[in-house]
């Protein structure tokens, strides 16, 4: 499946999946729209407001671990970094779009409860080690491996 196929099709669907009536604090509303505002002027894809009512506080929490990393692990924005920075200008914007909307999805899914979750950290670990790999070979081995796991992602959200 092509990258530009896989996204047009998963991501509604992936928002719909997510946009429960679950609602966040104020304080983290705030939080949120000065975060979108940041990201903004960055070039960076917002993320939709449903998406984050969709998640609790204890969601959020592992959320934002997600994107910024741990000990030991980096976060979601660090390895879009890297991986953004390997293609050349002209095709940055496209892939930057493509990697947060995977990462809007992965992180969502992985950061809900132990029990419901369909995206466990074992995976998470897999497919940051093959992207850190992929993105020190040339960008049509890393467009394969983004679209591998962009595959294997909507495989298991499906069942």
């Amino acid at each position: 499946m092509k990258l530009h196929t896989f996204y047009r099709l998963f991501f509604p669907v992936a928002l719909f999946y997510f946009g429960t009536v679950l609602h966040v604090s104020a304080a983290q509303n705030d939080e949120y729209e000065n975060r979108t505002k940041e990201l903004e002027f960055l070039n960076i894809l917002p993320i939709d407001q449903d998406i984050i009512n969709s998640l609790d506080a204890d969601q959020l929490k592992w959320y934002q671990r997600f994107n910024e990393g741990v000990l030991f692990f980096d976060g979601w924005q660090d390895i879009s970094q890297s991986i953004v920075s390997q293609y050349p200008i002209e095709k940055q914007k496209q892939i930057r779009r493509f990697i947060q909307r995977m990462g809007i999805i992965i992180g969502t899914e992985w950061s809900k409860d132990n029990t419901v979750r369909k995206i466990d950290t074992n995976q998470l670990d897999s497919w940051g080690d093959s992207l850190k790999e992929a993105a020190n070979k040339d960008n049509g081995y890393l467009t394969l491996v983004l679209a591998q796991i962009g595959d294997e992602v909507e495989t298991l959200l499906r069942d």
